[in-house]
């Protein structure tokens, strides 16, 4: 058992995410980190996946949201 002045919560936290990540998570993800960077200044940047579309809306940390074309609303305030 780990000593409880050794953990840290918060890279338990990111372990536990990382292990419930699938390869698709990893696939769409990527889409809309290419489609960000490749519009940097824009609001929400949209990309296709699959066949589908999609918009990756930056948030206010260093992490996006992806919403699909029906669930996107450009006055959504992230």
């Amino acid at each position: 058992m780990a000593d409880k002045a050794e953990y840290d919560p918060n890279a338990a936290y990111d372990t536990w995410m990382r292990s419930r990540e699938t390869a698709a998570d990893r696939a769409i993800d990527a889409d809309a980190i290419a489609a960000m960077n490749a519009n940097p200044d824009a609001h929400a940047a949209q990309f296709s996946h699959a066949g589908e579309r999609y918009w990756a809306i930056p948030t206010s940390s260093d992490e996006f949201v992806i919403r699909t074309d029906a669930e996107y609303n450009p006055f959504e305030n992230l």
